[in-house]
This record gives structure tokens, sequence and C-alpha cells, in this order.
């Protein structure tokens, strides 16, 4: 019998680091008491570059070790950017963990699609997922959670950075009472299949569009949003999450917020932190191991890895 979705959504997302724990445990048979960046260290000398906060001299990068976790993180970047989806089910169009914070969440049956059981896992996938939005959208409001009944986002111009299916931009654009809700991808394939699945039900103010994540400056005019939502991006961000959030902080006017959600080991978490803090925005984190746990939907948590929320906001006096 087919493993519940639960489990095959746990495999996915532990399973994808096993490579470079090989990779490590490779360089800890040669060197038992370290791993591979350092064991490699003593190799570095000061004036070294640096991979993370860790100095790595130029031509380490051509080691064995480090070409295969290279081409491995290269191999998962493409995989989320034009296959990533594919790993939800079909009935499925908010493709995220979920999250449960025990809050009624307005119109639940616009996320309860035709063909889905009550109590399945696509069930729950759809309610916890919209949860996760309807928390995003009460934290842009400046809440810890709202009535179901409000408009967080009434009058704001919001920009979703990778809607993969779009349902929860498609949620959020019709409860939370937006001015203008834009949704992007950089695959054109995702965009149309976006547009195919909400073009009868989405209101008028949502749309899907083309667009790089890692150029959003190159997309959309300086100062367009007034808030920037990035649901569990992962490998799309790219190498270095710093031209990822220059775009962002480009296009965000003075005052506007990002708020930013994935599972994030501390060293990824300090470099988003490096890169909120190099493009000049003010950042907090909160932690959401419960709820995300409290939705059930993947089980297994990557050891030094937790479900962060970033939200970042653009000095309101910093000029445009």
């Amino acid at each position: 019998a087919a493993a519940p979705f639960p489990a095959m959504t746990s495999t996915v997302v532990y399973g994808r680091r096993v490579f470079p724990l090989v990779c490590g445990l490779a360089s800890r048979r040669r060197c038992p008491q370290a791993s591979i960046s350092s064991a490699l260290r003593s190799f570095a000398g000061p004036a070294a570059g640096q991979d993370g906060k860790i100095p790595v001299a130029a031509w380490m990068k051509f080691l064995p070790e480090l070409q295969l976790l290279s081409a491995w993180k290269g191999f998962w970047r493409w995989y989320d950017k034009r296959l990533g989806d594919r790993r939800w089910p079909e009935t499925v169009d908010i493709c995220t963990r979920g999250a449960d914070f025990g809050v009624r969440i307005p119109q639940p049956e616009l996320v309860l699609r035709s063909g889905i059981a009550h109590g399945s896992s696509e069930w729950r996938l759809q309610l916890c997922g919209a949860a996760l939005y309807w928390h995003l959208a009460s934290v842009a409001a400046g809440h810890a959670s709202v009535e179901s009944n409000a408009k967080p986002l009434t009058g704001l111009d919001v920009l979703e950075v990778g809607c993969l299916r779009g349902g929860g931009a498609r949620y959020l654009s019709t409860v939370a009472g937006p001015r203008s809700y834009v949704a992007i991808e950089d695959s054109m394939e995702r965009v149309e299949g976006c547009r195919r699945r909400h073009a009868a039900e989405g209101p008028d103010v949502l749309q899907f569009q083309q667009a790089s994540e890692e150029a959003l400056g190159d997309h959309f005019p300086a100062s367009s949003f007034d808030l920037v939502i990035s649901v569990e991006p992962g490998d799309r961000i790219g190498n270095s999450p710093h031209a990822f959030i220059a775009g962002i902080a480009q296009v965000l006017r003075p005052g506007g917020v990002l708020l930013l959600c994935d599972m994030l080991s501390s060293a990824a978490l300090g470099a988003m932190q490096e890169a909120l803090a190099t493009a000049g925005l003010q950042h907090e984190c909160q932690n959401l191991n419960q709820p995300v746990k409290a939705a059930g939907i993947v089980t297994e948590r990557p050891k030094d890895e937790n479900y962060w929320l970033l939200w970042a906001q653009r000095p309101k006096d910093q000029p445009e």
C-alpha cells in the first residue's frame, strides 16, 4: 500500500539532507572528530574567503566533497523551481507544511475543494495551509490573531513570492481585503496552472505573474508593495539570500513589511538575518515549531532545523 501523505512528505523533506550528511561522514572517516568545514579549517589562511562564517580557501571549492555538495544543492534548487509542487497531491493547491494555531479561520469552505474528503490528508493540508496564511495576515495587521470577520490586509498592495499552485494567494486575496495581490512564480507553466485553477473563483484584485525570485527589482518598480509574503521558498532563494532579500527591500515601500516562513537551520537563519540587516531592514523572528507540529503534516523535523517566521520592515523614514 502507498505510504500516507504526511509520511511521504516527511521523507522528501528529511531525505533531501541525507546526501550532504554522507559527504560529511566521508570527511569524518579521515578526520573522526571534525565535520567537513572544521576538518578543512586548518588548511585555510586568515585571509581566505568565507563560506558562511567559516574560512575556506578558494582552492577548497575543487575538493570532491564540496563539489558534490554544490551539485546536490544545485539539483534541489532546480527541483524546487521546476518540480517542487509535484510532491503534493493534485487536489491540493495550498502547498505548505501548514500550521494549527487553534484559531478558527474565516470561510474555510473556500479551501475545501470538491473531491477532498473530510478528515483526509488533503483536507488537513488545505485547512492548515490556510491557517498559516491567515496567521501571516494577522501578523501583518500587528496582532497575534484577528477575528475571522476582520480584513487585516485592507488597503494594502501585497506581493507573494513563490506561490506554487496559488491556493494561499487566492484565499488571502479573497478573505483579507487587500487592495491588490500579485503572486509570482518564475515558471510560466506554474503561472498558467495557477490561472487555470483560480480564474473562476479568484477575486479581481488577484494576479498571477511570472518573475524571478532573485530579480524582483527587474520586474517591479521600486517601492511598489506594502507587504511581501514568502511561504517556504526553500532552495529557490539561490546560493545566497542577499540577492533575494535585496530585491524584496527594493520593491517594499517605506514602512512596508516582509513576512517569510520556512524550515531553517541555525546557519541558514543567521545568513537570512545578516541579509536583512545588510538590506537595512529591521527584523524579528518567531519560532513556529509547535503550531507546525500540531498540524501533523510533517512528522519529522531535521536536526538543527526549526520552523521560523521572519518579520522584517523597511524603515518608514528611509527615502524611496
